[in-house]
This record gives structure tokens, sequence and C-alpha cells, in this order.
């Protein structure tokens, strides 16, 4: 007996302790069925994996643990002859029960937190994270290492399927921790029963930079001209940390039906506003799905964006027209006069093609009106007159 006590105490320490942590379990509960009554005591019992015997690591009460699956449990009992039963003439009893271990009558597995994948292994700030299994009276006590072998223990304890919050910010050793993070938990099978926890698998996350959240976007949105493409600008909740490499990584799709479009904030069509807005240019018209996410110059990723939307509104066209007025004498002066619609006003007029020099440039000579206007004409004979809106558009 001393020797079964000895052994038994190094199972538990060896489930408790050991980094293999990532072994398969099998935890089976039995009570020993309907062989063992009142009149009759268990004699013997094995337990077996296909055509194997094999035996528990640990044994706690009516708790089996196994490293290899359970196939089906064999029970012998022998007949109390004492007085109370030996009237009664109990018969001995052999009994083989089928183990299903994805029966939740039998038990489960300590694979009980769900693998992560390539979209739900990433987060920022925090995570929500299950341990799923059979209900019963098993207590989940989660744990968290950043290497894989040290692991710490988070003070909290969930029950089958009860899903909990991780969060960051709550643990001081993680702050401005970017990196890989393990989780685990022990499984105690019976909070009335000491000693019998045993280590859950471990699923891997990977703990990334937090994006700037969305605070704004521009709208309306037009094009330049009615015949070119526009911009959108964004406003974002903190600048972007430029001394780690930070920039934009900005994503458009069309609604409905389209390519994707992607743009940096390192590229020419993205200017740059201010510390907290970007302009991102030549975009033709219509309705665009929009995620963005930033990324550090080590090529690490920041959280990507939930899905908005914008548009692009294809602006009116410049239309404009302009009517010669004769002088009425010799002596006065003529007019053309012009007339001016949609695009962007203010509008201006360029007579005859002159220039003027600006800032050492030579450029055409612009002048401006609201819309309605009589150009002065001194010289006979005939004039070109050009008509643009306030972004160089021209009529199509």
């Amino acid at each position: 007996m001393k020797k079964i006590i000895y052994l038994f105490l190094f199972t538990v320490m060896l489930l408790s302790g050991s980094k293999s942590y990532s072994q398969k379990l099998y935890i089976v509960r039995h009570s020993m069925g309907s062989c063992v009554n009142e009149c009759a005591a268990l004699q013997s019992y094995f337990f077996m994996s296909g055509n194997t015997y094999i035996a528990p690591v640990a044994e706690f009460g009516d708790y089996h643990v196994f490293n290899l699956p359970p196939t089906y449990v064999e029970l012998i009992s022998i007949a109390d002859t004492s007085f109370g039963c030996a009237w009664r003439d109990p018969m001995a009893c052999y009994e083989q029960s089928t183990i299903d271990m994805n029966n939740c009558f039998w038990g489960i597995t300590n694979a009980v937190l769900p693998e992560p994948n390539v979209n739900t292994n990433l987060f920022c700030d925090k995570k929500t994270l299950t341990a799923i299994s059979c209900p019963g009276p098993y207590r989940f006590s989660w744990e968290y290492s950043t290497n894989g072998i040290n692991f710490t223990p988070m003070n909290i304890t969930t029950t089958p399927n009860q899903s909990f919050e991780f969060v960051k910010a709550n643990y001081p050793a993680l702050n401005d921790y970017t990196g890989t993070i393990i989780f685990r938990v022990l499984i105690d099978s019976d909070p009335n029963a000491p000693d019998e926890n045993v280590y859950s698998n471990v699923v891997t996350y990977y703990i990334i930079p937090c994006s700037p959240t969305l605070a704004a976007t521009s709208d309306p949105n037009l094009t330049t001209c009615s015949y070119s493409n526009g911009s959108v600008t964004f406003t974002f909740s903190r600048p972007l940390e430029t001394a780690k490499g930070e920039k934009l990584l900005l994503n458009r799709v069309p609604v409905g039906n389209g390519n994707p479009s992607s743009a940096t904030s390192n590229d020419s069509e993205v200017e740059k506003i201010s510390a907290l807005s970007y302009k991102w240019k030549n975009i033709p018209p219509g309705n665009y799905n929009f995620k963005f996410q930033t990324q550090f110059g080590n090529g690490t990723p920041s959280t990507p964006s939930t899905v908005t939307t914008f548009e692009i509104k294809q602006n009116t066209a410049l239309t404009f027209w302009a009517t010669a007025i004769q002088p009425e004498c010799s002596g006065n002066l003529g007019f053309i006069e012009i007339h001016a619609t949609g695009g962007t006003s203010p509008y201006y007029y360029i007579l005859d093609d002159q220039t003027e020099v600006v800032n050492g440039q030579t450029v055409p000579k612009k002048i401006g009106f609201s819309g309605y206007h009589q150009i002065p004409i001194t010289t006979d004979g005939g004039h070109k007159v050009i008509v643009v809106d306030n972004s160089d558009c021209i009529e199509k």
C-alpha cells in the first residue's frame, strides 16, 4: 500500500508540474458501474485501448487519467457474504462497458482550448477566450506565457464553455509587449478532490500593436472634374509613430464588384494633410468598402480595422457660353458676355491666351468671376476666351 501511495503522489506531481503540457490526456469519469453495490464489492477492473491493457497515469476517486484513448473498461465484483447480504445470495458480476470519449457521460479530454486560425490569432489589447468541454464539475484556471516555458497564473477560473475577456492592460508584465502569447488552463475535474489537476492543450496567439482608430471620413467627396477622379480624407485618432517607421496601409474595394486597390502613407497618391489626417487621391467615382492598418519599420503589423464605407461622387460638368456684344457707337467698347455653371466655383477666364509671371513662372493670366461677367474688348477682330473653374477644369 505504501508503494501505491508513493506512485500516486509522484503521478500527480508529474501532471501538475511537467512542462509536457501539450500531451493529450483523457479524463474518464467512471463510478464502477452496476457491478458495485451494497452487497457486491469490486474485486478487480482494467481498462483497454483497443486490444491493449492500459493503466491510468493518475487516479482520483472516480476520475482516471490516461495518455492513450481508452475504448472500454472491464469490472469484476465479488459477493459480500456478511450479515444482511448473505440471505440475498448476491452474485459476483462481470461487466464490460464501451468508452466513448465523444460522449459526455464518460468525461473529457484535456484538449479544451480551440485552436485559433490566421484570422483570429491576432489581437492588440484584448481577446475573448473560452475553454470548451462537456458540462460537468470541471473548473479551468487560466495561465499565460510569452516563451512557452514559464507560465503566469491569471487568477481567472471559468466553467465549461464560459467565456471571459483577456485584457492585456491588466497584466503589467505585458506593458508595451508585442509577440507570441500562449494560453493554457489547469483542469480541475472535481473541486472536492485534492491534487487531481491536469494541464490542457496550449493555444498560441500573437499580440500586435493597436492601429489608430478612424475618427472621421470626409463627406461629400467630389471628383476634381466631371471627367477626372477624386479624393477622400481620413482623420485618425493618433499620429503615426514615425520614429518606429510606422506607416498606414490603406485598402479599398468597390462595393458590389471590382478589384481592390491599396496604398501606403509613403506613396505619392496619399497626401499628409496634418499629423492626424491623410488624403487618398486619384480615386474613380463610386462607393467603396475601406479598411486599414499600420505597419512598423521592422515589419510588425498592427490590428486591422473593421470595414467602413465612403463615396466619391462625380462632380457636375463645367458649362459656359459666351456672347459678343457689339459697341453702340464707334467710340464705345464692345464686350464678351460669359456665363458659367457647374464645376467648382469661383470661375476664371483667360482672354486671348494672355500670360503673366508669377513667382518667376510664366502662367496663363486668369481673371476670376462669379458666374456672369462682361469682358471689355478694346480691339476689333476675333477673340478667344477660355473658362476654367477653381480646379482648372474645362468644359468637355
